[in-house]
């Protein structure tokens, strides 16, 4: 039985590698406008609930505005993690480089995660 020639096969990182050089030029956002824009009406709701008695509402340039910021923040976040592991000298991101690079920064507290660094005595 004859069979046509096999497809070409990539080595594993080269699709990873594609992908950062395609992030790298590109110029939009990473993650979805919606899933942002239902974060923040969530938070807003949740604000409201304990502090103002009227309903707050945001504009579409404020959203945008929060969207690139936090985008901007996880991305920065990500880079001193990824800095974190390969000072370790581990080829996977762990929690706790996260957690590193935003006590590095000096972060008295960290929202994102929930997460509280320890005391000094501690």
């Amino acid at each position: 039985m004859a069979k046509g020639p096999r497809p070409h096969v990539f080595r594993t990182s080269l699709r990873a590698y594609r992908q950062i050089r395609h992030f790298h030029r590109s110029t939009e956002l990473l993650t979805s406008r919606a899933a942002w824009v239902l974060c923040i009406n969530s938070a807003m709701e949740e604000l409201q609930n304990r502090t103002f008695k009227t309903p707050t509402r945001i504009k579409k340039a404020v959203a945008s505005i929060i969207h690139e910021s936090a985008e901007a923040f996880i991305v920065e976040l990500f880079m001193d993690a990824v800095e974190a592991m390969a000072h370790a000298k581990r080829v996977t991101i762990a929690p706790k480089n996260p957690h590193l690079a935003i006590r590095l920064r000096g972060c008295k507290e960290n929202v994102l995660f929930g997460w509280k660094p320890l005391s000094p005595g501690k």
